[in-house]
């Protein structure tokens, strides 16, 4: 009768002694569940009104591209975000291009990117190194019509 006692309280300390650690790891699992959620809605890609495209992945992996009458700019890297803002960090075509890649390269562009993006409502805007987010118009040099250049999901 006393050895069942003894079981008993033994795995009620084991029991409550546990409890700490397994309620840990339960918020651990929540929480990184959470914030793969909160980055799915990220992911996608986005275009402008001016020829701009950018691809943000579920990899943390980015592409953006510019296709301006004959022009064509470039860049990729990794993206990483924090309170909507996302920010984008080129990977130099050097690090990525292969041998057998080389005759067809269009030079990538390592100045006329945007490095911040700020994300609202399903739509991406611009951020200036001030912090300022763009949401205007530009206007065409050809024509006197203005173009947005806030980024929509395509």
């Amino acid at each position: 009768m006393q050895l069942g006692l003894e079981n008993t309280l033994i795995t009620q300390k084991i029991n409550m002694g546990s409890w700490p650690l397994v309620s840990m790891c339960m918020l651990m699992l929540f929480g990184n569940i959470a914030s793969g959620q909160t980055n799915k809605k990220y992911i996608g890609i986005y275009k402008n009104q001016i020829g701009e495209k950018i691809e943000i992945r579920a990899d943390s992996s980015y592409s953006y591209s510019r296709h301006v009458h004959m022009a064509y700019r470039w860049s990729s890297g990794k993206w990483s975000v924090k309170n909507d803002t996302i920010f984008l960090k080129l990977i130099a075509a050097s690090d990525t291009i292969k041998a057998t890649d080389l005759h067809n390269i269009q030079p990538q562009n390592y100045r006329l990117y945007p490095l911040k993006l700020f994300f609202k409502s399903g739509r991406v805007y611009d951020v200036s190194s001030h912090g300022i987010i763009y949401k205007g118009k530009v206007q065409s040099s050809f024509s006197r019509k203005k173009y947005s250049v806030v980024y929509k999901r395509a």
